[in-house]
């Protein structure tokens, strides 16, 4: 009878410990090799942007049924929009200026898709700009509203709106005497942000690149300077942490992840791997699952910036530093 009740007793208390577990604990996963590689150049379309004149720092970004082309360096107009499906030019908007409704400083660049606005983030005056996408068809010299002045130090890097009350993004954080990189939830209407507490204690203040899946409300987070990825769940939980070959814990002085997109299934992520000191940029995507299995390798062939996603028309979008500045890469049949 006593083995009996000690045998109960102790598979209760490990049930308990398990369910525990379950609720603070998430996956670890090292991998050793990633060298399953598909050679995909030949496939990457050119794209050339017609109507408009655009620096080497602008970058494509998919927003709902536009394609968004935010230029840094522009002296005239900040954004340029096309027809997701067509390619056609749209309009451009944002003047670039110190005057009221102007930007001085543009950061990120979201859509509101129930309004159908576009809104931009001014570095310089700390305010979101709301542009409806009507009245910027309509007037090339519409000036957006001011839909929220940023009412502390933190700014949205890059963000996806969902409602006044709920964005993901990344931030930037004053810390101290510098400032920090944090993937987090935004409310816009209180102007409160909640980062997540999960930060490997060797990449605190390190920058990261982020995407956000509404479909499946998972968060993927590269680090740039080490081979580490997390992936979260949209409560912020950790779920999957994924140590690659390259992993050092002190660093290696090595430019490591530098953008990362949700398609579907998969999470692919441009990777360099090489001396940050070179100034080297990626040719190369990891595609994993959305365990962060590790999957496959696409060489890409060209430096890559940034990438952005259209799931609608299976469209890796990819923005270059290199001999061609914008190209797709059709994904059908690659990752299908």
């Amino acid at each position: 009878m006593t083995k009996v009740f000690y045998t109960i007793l102790l598979l209760c208390t490990v049930a308990i410990l398990a369910i525990g577990c379950q609720d603070s604990n998430y996956w670890e996963k090292t991998q050793r090799s990633r060298g399953n590689l598909t050679e995909v150049k030949k496939n990457v379309k050119l794209l050339e942007p017609d109507s408009v004149l655009l620096s080497d720092f602008s970058y494509i970004k998919v927003l709902g049924n536009y394609l968004a082309i935010p230029d840094l360096k522009s002296s005239g107009k900040l954004v340029h929009l096309f027809d997701k499906e067509t390619l056609s030019y749209i309009a451009s908007a944002g003047n670039l200026g110190q005057g009221p409704r102007e930007i001085s400083s543009i950061a990120a660049v979201a859509y509101d898709e129930k309004d159908d606005c576009l809104q931009v983030v001014d570095y310089g005056s700390k305010n979101v700009y709301s542009f409806n996408m009507d009245d910027v068809r309509k007037n090339p010299d519409y000036l957006p509203s001011v839909k929220l002045e940023l009412r502390n130090d933190v700014v949205p890097y890059e963000y996806h709106f969902l409602s006044d009350t709920l964005s993901y993004g990344s931030f930037i954080i004053p810390d101290g005497q510098s400032s920090s990189m944090r993937i987090g939830r935004w409310n816009m209407h209180t102007g409160e942000v909640q980062v997540h507490n999960s930060e490997h204690p060797a990449t605190k203040g390190n920058v990261v690149v982020y995407d956000y899946s509404n479909k499946h409300d998972l968060i993927v987070e590269c680090s740039n300077k080490y081979d580490l990825i997390n992936i979260f769940d949209g409560q912020l939980n950790l779920k999957t942490r994924v140590y690659g070959p390259e992993w050092e814990e002190n660093g290696d002085n090595k430019q490591h992840f530098l953008s990362v997109v949700i398609y579907k299934d998969w999470i692919i992520a441009a990777y360099d791997g090489k001396d940050r000191q070179t100034d080297s940029m990626p040719t190369i995507c990891h595609v994993f699952d959305l365990d962060g299995n590790y999957i496959k390798t696409l060489d890409i062939g060209y430096k890559i910036w940034r990438m952005s996603v259209d799931e609608d028309n299976d469209r890796l979008y990819l923005s270059f530093q290199d001999e061609i500045q914008f190209g797709y890469l059709d994904l059908k049949g690659i990752l299908d």
